[in-house]
């Protein structure tokens, strides 16, 4: 079997993973990964809240960052919150109950054009 059969067959099974709304692998802040299923991480998954309070008043990345920070909480790899951190966690469909897979599905293949 070749390499590009296996890609295809793994991509294809993560596809479909993605469809039936199952997990296919990462880290996301607010849930833990138990047995290959998503378990919401209730601490965690207060902060996320918060997030999208903050975010619902008008604050900005950097302030939402600077207030989480200065409150001491930590990323799931126990780092501080960076813009970039919040805009990811903001910007995460799965928050909404969406599972998001392949996002730049064939990116390698059309910037190398």
């Amino acid at each position: 079997m070749g390499r590009s059969t296996i890609i295809d067959r793994v991509k294809m099974g993560m596809n479909q993973r993605a469809k039936q709304g199952k997990w296919n692998g990462g880290i996301v802040f607010g849930y833990n990964v138990i047995d290959k299923e998503l378990v919401i991480n209730e601490d965690e998954a207060a902060v996320v809240q918060d997030i999208f309070n903050l975010a619902d008043k008008g604050y900005g990345f950097k302030k939402i960052a600077y207030d989480l920070n200065k409150r001491g909480i930590k990323t799931k790899k126990n780092k501080e919150f960076s813009t970039n951190s919040v805009k990811t966690i903001l910007n995460n469909p799965m928050y909404i109950g969406k599972i998001r897979f392949n996002q730049h599905e064939n990116w390698s293949e059309r910037r190398r054009q």
